[in-house]
């Protein structure tokens, strides 16, 4: 019974494509025969390229413009150069480091206050979601950043960078309250 089946349906397929190769092909032959009749446009030559010399920096020895002024210290010979006075800024180096210090400040968040007897902390939260309970005296940021005051709104710290000339400067800083 399958075989009857099968055979109807390729006598069935070959009548359709038989029926399909009667039909013709002149409507597109026409189709080409106008295409090819029509006047072509004429399409613009490409543009000469032209060539470039190459520029060289001829004042790569010169001292470099964006660099901060550097004085000029003239020492005799014999002597040893005088070395420029601290300010006596310094990040205190041998403390051991606080958790919150190992993110940068823009990367934490303060989410909120909590007071616990008379004490106002402020709620940090990380990068990787962990919240952490600070107050006047901790440590945050990678800049050295203690806390000198909390309130609702924000965390007051002050940080010591380098002032890019082998020296420390204090900055203040500000974590606030994101909703």
């Amino acid at each position: 019974m399958s075989s009857l089946v099968s055979a109807l349906l390729l006598l069935l397929a070959t009548l359709l494509l038989s029926a399909c190769a009667q039909r013709g092909m002149s409507d597109l032959e026409n189709y080409v025969a106008q295409m090819k009749a029509q006047k072509k446009a004429r399409i613009e030559p490409l543009p000469a390229i032209r060539t470039f010399k190459p520029y060289y920096y001829s004042a790569s020895a010169l001292p470099d413009p964006f660099a901060p002024p550097q004085e000029e210290e003239v020492v005799a010979e014999g002597e040893a150069p005088k070395k420029k006075p601290s300010n006596g800024i310094q990040p205190d180096f041998t403390r051991p480091r606080e958790e919150l210090e190992r993110f940068p400040l823009d990367a934490l968040r303060m989410v909120g206050t909590v007071e616990q007897e008379q004490t106002i902390f402020g709620i940090v939260q990380t990068p990787e979601g962990v919240v952490h309970r600070v107050r006047p005296g901790n440590y945050l940021g990678k800049n050295h950043g203690k806390i000198l005051a909390i309130d609702e709104q924000e965390i007051l710290l002050e940080e010591i960078v380098s002032d890019g000339l082998d020296g420390y400067q204090k900055r203040d800083a500000t974590l606030a309250l994101r909703q």
